[in-house]
């Protein structure tokens, strides 16, 4: 490995202590939310396919819109050699800028549409980013992103749309849940994919299903998320590479094949205390390319099916 654990939780506890140290605004002057996630697969001992994230989002208050800012780097799992890795995924990373909004159908239905627009290749910035990390860390150092996929803008339009089961205003104990089934469909030149999926919520108060960003009341909350969603594959050139036409044939740079179809399932536990929130996620995804066929036995005695999992670290503001 590596990306260790314990640098992964040292990079987490310097980004706490800088959103703490924020100040926070007068009240009645509600400026919105900040919301800061760190995502990587060193606490299961791996080091491999997507390895790592960061993720910045800004909402504004009583407003449907939210910026983001991100940053995905993906490698093979030898890092070790400097020439591509046959069968493994290749070194890439995709930076992004994007607006999302939210638009409230009705009480039970609400759209979610996002843009994203940024560029893959020495633009995303990933080589510099992951060196200087196994750098600071004394991670295994990585050899090989001299062959990560090229530059490429891209953008990628996604809708969502979630409808909240009527069932859901049940509460019982001091508790509340909520059930939401959604669709959505993700084009564009980086990856194009759909997906059919449901999150269930148990808390003593959840997030509002609305399109506006709102604090919760109280002082202290918490609540559970799980998800499980299919998704269907049709470009992803973050494992293809970047694709070129050559006498009528659409050929790519990597001879990697995602599947085209895999699952994916997460739990998080969120919990919040006056202006602040903070939550852990862990999520796991199916085989996601046809040569990915090897066991994952560093992470459970007995193993675990290929895949991968990711750690993300959610910590959010209230201004």
């Amino acid at each position: 490995m590596e990306y260790s654990a314990k640098s992964f939780l040292s990079l987490v506890v310097v980004l706490l202590s800088a959103l703490g140290s924020l100040p926070v605004g007068a009240a009645g002057t509600a400026k919105g939310q900040l919301q800061i996630e760190v995502a990587n697969d060193a606490p299961f001992q791996t080091d491999r396919d997507y390895t790592g994230g960061l993720h910045l989002a800004w909402r504004p208050a009583n407003s449907p819109f939210t910026l983001h800012l991100g940053q995905d780097i993906y490698t093979p799992e030898d890092l070790t050699t400097t020439t591509p890795v046959d069968g493994e995924h290749p070194y890439g990373g995709w930076t992004y800028l994007g607006v999302n909004y939210l638009y409230q159908i009705s009480s039970n239905w609400r759209a979610d549409v996002t843009l994203d627009i940024g560029s893959t290749g020495p633009r995303s910035g990933a080589r510099v980013m992951q060196e200087w990390i196994h750098r600071a860390t004394g991670s295994t150092f990585p050899k090989g992103w001299q062959s990560q996929v090229h530059n490429e803008w891209g953008f990628m339009p996604e809708l969502k749309l979630d409808y909240k089961l009527p069932l859901s205003a049940f509460q019982k104990g001091g508790l509340v849940y909520r059930v939401v089934p959604y669709l959505r469909w993700r084009s564009g030149n980086i990856i194009r994919d759909h997906g059919v999926g449901v999150r269930l919520m148990l808390g003593s108060q959840l997030p509002a299903f609305s399109n506006v960003a709102t604090q919760p009341d109280g002082d202290f909350y918490w609540f559970f998320r799980v998800g499980l969603e299919y998704t269907a594959v049709a470009r992803n050139i973050l494992l293809e590479g970047n694709s070129k036409v050559r006498n009528g044939v659409k050929q790519y740079s990597y001879g990697v094949i995602p599947e085209k179809a895999l699952a994916v399932a997460n739990l998080g536990v969120f919990w919040g205390f006056d202006s602040y929130e903070a939550g852990v996620k862990i999520q796991y995804n199916s085989k996601a390319y046809a040569s990915q066929g090897h066991m994952n036995s560093s992470f459970l005695i007995g193993g675990t099916p290929s895949g991968n999992f990711v750690m993300s670290v959610i910590f959010k503001k209230f201004f």
